[in-house]
């Protein structure tokens, strides 16, 4: 049997459209805040077989106004890498993940994320 795993966090990730205008200390905050937001998420879903060594991520952003197709999957960066950080995922790479995106429709400023990660054998 596969393992799988869902966290949500009550938080949206910045899209690339406001942390590209942003100095590069913004850009290295809101990479240092999603590593520990990924550790903390992944503390007590700790699995012996971390990291996984190939799987399917889909990030649903619940926001209420919907990003086009490049800055829903760039607003994800850090939260992928917070998950490589974390030793949840072993890394990033097309060949180890398989990347979906979505969007859901959520009232203004109750934005939320959801992550399904499920185990490829």
């Amino acid at each position: 049997m596969s393992y799988k795993m869902e966290i949500v966090i009550r938080e949206l990730p910045k899209t690339s459209n406001s942390i590209g205008k942003a100095s590069i200390w913004h850009s290295h905050n809101e990479r240092k805040k999603w590593r520990g937001l990924m550790e903390h998420a992944a503390l007590f879903q700790k699995d012996p077989c971390w990291p996984i060594k190939k799987a399917i991520l889909t990030c649903t952003r619940c926001s209420s106004s919907e990003p086009d197709v490049d800055n829903l999957y760039a607003s994800f960066k850090f939260v992928i890498d917070g998950l490589v950080y974390a030793r949840v995922i072993a890394d990033d790479k097309p060949s180890v993940l398989d990347l979906k995106c979505k969007w859901e429709k959520a009232k203004k400023g109750f934005g939320y994320i959801k992550l399904l990660i499920e185990e490829v054998l």
